[in-house]
């Protein structure tokens, strides 16, 4: 009896994200409120269809990491290539392409995700976290996979072989002003990878450790004020800023506008400052209030200074990881 499928359609969502968050390099992310929809259905023939953000960039072909996920998710169900289903794939995605906000992790998780709804198949997500290798396998670590599949702030490590992550406590009422450039990233995030040194001296090694450390107390405590010591990451900004000249400044406007923080968005050219305070719309507060418009309006125009084009997307972290949506909600 061939294998069958146990669903004909389904849609999910994944996070944008963000990685690093300064001197915790490979280590720290965070899921943010910006959502990639993928809608998978039983199909005569192979279709996909893209809208939002990347959609002139990506393939639409089955060489798209999304379907290729998809497939990767029903080959560990049992399927081949003889049996494989035809999909129809419709994508709408709010998460910035290519520029340092997770958009390879939310598709990849997205496409497994999808995978494994429509062959009823499942992965462990804690103990050996099987689910978690696949997808870091994919980005070589964690620390935008396992916020794309858990949520919230998480911390990723690898040991004895493989990758686990732990949640960090998320603050209240912390928001995220990214400065997205008009240009991507001319490299792809392995090409910049090579910016980064290889090795780091101790004094550099202690600088990074004991700020990953800060920012992580910061974030369990909710005590903004530790993030002021952690803006001067010794390890992959110093590298990356020779390619990206908006950075230093955009981060230095960010702080002087009021921002608790700010640091190089993954890879980047995305930089993002968080802000603590903001509750409800802008148009309920008073102006003293609206710091989020203040370090937005500061980073556009460190970054008209330096020729950097570009656009402010503010949202806010999310305790929701990739998930199937059913009747509109989770």
């Amino acid at each position: 009896m061939s294998k069958q499928l146990v669903r004909t359609a389904v849609t999910v969502r994944a996070p944008a994200t963000t990685a690093n968050l300064g001197p915790a390099f490979d280590v720290l992310g965070m899921a943010m409120d910006l959502w990639m929809t993928v809608r998978v259905e039983s199909a005569s023939r192979f279709e996909m269809h893209v809208s939002g953000e990347g959609a002139a960039d990506v393939a639409t072909d089955e060489g798209n990491l999304i379907v290729a996920c998809c497939y990767r998710a029903l080959e560990l169900a049992g399927f081949t290539k003889t049996n494989m289903p035809r999909l129809k794939f419709t994508v709408t995605s709010d998460v910035p392409f290519g520029c340092g906000c997770g958009s390879s992790s939310a598709a990849a998780i997205a496409g497994v995700l999808a995978g494994l709804s429509l062959s009823g198949h499942t992965m462990p997500v804690t103990g050996s976290e099987t689910l978690l290798q696949l997808i870091a396998e994919l980005e070589g670590h964690p620390d935008n996979a396992a916020p794309a599949i858990y949520g919230g702030v998480q911390l990723g490590i690898h040991t004895a072989g493989r990758f686990s992550s732990h949640r960090v406590s998320t603050p209240s009422y912390i928001w995220c002003v990214l400065f997205v450039p008009k240009n991507k990233m001319k490299q792809n995030t392995h090409a910049t990878r090579k910016l980064v040194p290889s090795e780091v001296s101790m004094k550099d090694a202690v600088h990074n450790m004991g700020r990953t450390a800060l920012i992580t107390l910061a974030f369990a405590t909710d005590k903004p004020e530790l993030l002021r010591e952690c803006t001067d990451d010794r390890f992959h900004q110093p590298g990356r800023s020779s390619i990206f000249p908006h950075l230093n400044a955009t981060i230095e406007a960010a702080m002087r506008a009021g921002a608790a923080y700010a640091f190089l968005s993954g890879a980047g050219p995305t930089v993002c400052a968080l802000v603590w305070g903001r509750r409800g719309d802008t148009v309920t507060m008073q102006r003293s209030e609206r710091r989020c418009d203040d370090v937005a309006a500061g980073m556009l125009e460190a970054a008209t200074r330096c020729g950097v084009p570009g656009a402010i997307r503010i949202t806010r972290p999310t305790d929701d990881g990739a998930h199937v949506v059913t009747n509109g909600k989770i």
